[in-house]
């Protein structure tokens, strides 16, 4: 099969209806899976997973990419390996941030965030991945279960059809792999650890949930709407299933065959069957509520775009699919369409704008007050290219607190969070805010959180959520290099993370107020706004300064050299400006 664009399977079956979970006993295995229906009645229903993913069943559209956040951050304790007596299971805990790995985009209709990551496998005879994909069945595969944010936890999310979401990562064995996946071998290695069901192992504390990826390819993917593989096979799951598999040395995957049941009896072949559940009768389908093919809609409610419907005759699953393509391209080719999936984004207080000071209200209020800005952190900072930015989280001072931001115009003290920066190209300046019509050739951004909100997702439900600090840079062409020692550690470390998803370590410790140089802190402009991109929150309170940093010709070369998840260049990573409308923009002198 040669994909050169992002495969989607949707399967088109349900309207949103609670589902009704039955009590069940606490004893089944895979080798009864044809009588789970007995004591668990949802495993006789129309939206039964696995199933087969067959190329010449689906149907050509676009839909968004899969969006990873904090996937890349290791977690505040220690993972927990432990063996069910059904498989090998790693509870997902909370990042050192204090939030979950969290996913959007693709099939779901909201934001999940991570629950658990199981396996399952066949045995020395057989192979055990649970789906298959042309009638191919591979050797193993891994789940990355995920919980609807808007429910409470995982079983309230399994009632409902878009309670759950599950990535799904085959395995191929290989004998000569020619590569390494360093984070997969510390799981795998574990695994004799765990033979006896109840057992349980500690993994490195350095894993992140990148580390069960791999090197796979999430933007080639197959995605429909199904159930749980195992008891209660609630009909819940929004399946994103990879459709590349990761090449896994033959002793890694082997040690799974280590694991026993309960019972005592080896646990292999811990998949379920495809085509159990029973087949509805095409006059029934339409009085059920199941989604006509003419009537499928993306999660935001949007007709399915280019796409050419047709029934799957080859499942014993009476459905419609949809092979559909993830569209190639940065969040900043369309910006004009962002209400759609984003409605704030149309929203009456949007940023960046356009600072005229001619029409800015001076007004006296007590300066800023930088608390810890001062103090070295008490970490390498640690740049990531996401894909449309180049970024790094804040940690801690030395002193143990965060750097903090209050007084000025803001409603509380707000601590510092993340820094990341918006540039041009070689034909653009790159700003987001323009001050008299001109544009500079990059913008860093200090984003801060109010304290008095829990996190980021809940903060920017409130006006006075965010705080953002904006710094403006204008290349200096006489200069080979500006001495400002902070900001020098991180310009001298971007061309290390051109690849998307690449991070590297600063080898500094730095204060925060370092990357401010020199700059007049008293004065500065403020205004109330939104973030620049998706999800466009109208949560923030900005302060913008009206002098300007220099920055030299080679520093800012070094962003132009970033790529996108596309290998495409990143380039004019800013937003158009929007409407000022009856906001006041006001400037502290």
């Amino acid at each position: 099969m040669v994909v050169k664009r992002p495969l989607f399977l949707l399967l088109h079956l349900s309207a949103a209806r609670q589902i009704t979970n039955q009590p069940f006993p606490t004893e089944w295995d895979h080798r009864n899976a044809s009588r789970w229906i007995s004591d668990f009645p949802q495993c006789g229903g129309t939206r039964q997973s696995p199933i087969n993913l067959d190329n010449r069943d689906t149907i050509g559209s676009n839909i968004p990419p899969l969006q990873f956040k904090n996937y890349a951050k290791p977690f505040f304790r220690r993972l927990m390996l432990v063996n069910n007596g059904h498989t090998a299971n790693i509870a997902i805990p909370e990042t050192v941030r204090g939030t979950r790995p969290i996913i959007s985009g693709g099939l779901l209709n909201g934001v999940y965030e991570a629950q658990s990551v199981h396996f399952h496998w066949g045995s020395p005879g057989a192979k055990g991945s649970e789906h298959t994909i042309n009638g191919y069945r591979y050797d193993a595969g891994i789940h990355i279960v995920h919980k609807n944010m808007k429910y409470g936890n995982k079983e309230e999310a399994s009632r409902f059809p878009d309670g759950l979401a599950v990535l799904s990562i085959i395995i191929s064995i290989v004998d000569n792999p020619d590569r390494s996946y360093p984070g997969l071998n510390k799981v795998f290695n574990k695994l004799p650890r765990i033979a006896v069901a109840g057992t349980n192992a500690t993994l490195d504390h350095e894993l992140t949930l990148n580390n069960f990826l791999g090197d796979v390819d999430t933007t080639n993917f197959f995605a429909y709407r199904g159930s749980l593989t195992t008891p209660t096979c609630a009909e819940a799951v929004t399946w994103h299933v990879f459709a590349k598999p990761l090449l896994i040395a033959r002793e890694m995957v082997q040690k799974l065959f280590h694991l026993r049941q309960k019972s005592g009896a080896p646990l292999l072949n811990n998949f379920r069957p495809q085509n159990v559940a029973s087949t509805p009768s095409p006059a029934l389908r339409a009085r059920t509520g199941l989604l006509a093919p003419d009537k499928a809609r993306m999660p935001n409610g949007s007709p399915l775009p280019q796409c050419v419907r047709k029934p799957l005759k080859r499942q014993r699953i009476n459905v419609s699919l949809c092979l559909c393509f993830v569209a190639a391209s940065s969040i900043y080719d369309n910006p004009a369409e962002w209400h759609l999936d984003y409605p704030d984004c149309g929203g009456k207080k949007q940023s960046p704008i356009l600072i005229n000071t001619n029409k800015t209200i001076p007004i006296k209020i007590p300066p800023i007050t930088f608390g810890a800005y001062g103090v070295s952190l008490s970490d390498y900072v640690v740049l990531e290219n996401t894909g449309s930015t180049i970024k790094f989280n804040i940690p801690p001072t030395i002193e143990g607190g965060f750097p903090f931001i209050s007084n000025g115009s803001l409603n509380g003290v707000y601590e510092a969070l993340e820094v990341h920066f918006h540039w041009g190209s070689p034909l653009s300046k790159g700003s987001d805010h323009r001050i008299n019509q001109k544009r500079y050739d990059l913008e860093m951004h200090i984003v801060h959180k109010n304290t008095k909100y829990a996190s980021m997702e809940e903060a920017i439900a409130f006006e006075d959520g965010i705080s953002v600090i904006a710094v403006l840079f204008k290349v200096d062409k006489l200069a080979l290099d500006i001495f400002s020692p902070g900001l020098n550690t991180i310009f001298n470390s971007v061309p290390f993370v051109a690849l998307y998803e690449s991070t590297v370590a600063t080898q500094r410790l730095i204060p925060l107020g370092s990357l401010l140089g020199n700059i007049n802190r008293n004065h500065f402009y403020t205004y109330q706004g939104s973030l620049t991109t998706p999800p466009c929150s109208e949560a923030v309170t900005w302060i913008v300064y009206p002098e300007v940093l220099p920055i030299s010709v080679l520093h800012l070369n070094n962003f132009w050299l970033a790529r996108d998840k596309f290998n495409h260049k990143l380039w004019n990573t800013f937003r158009p400006l929007q409407p000022i409308g009856e906001r006041k923009v006001y400037y502290r002198y």
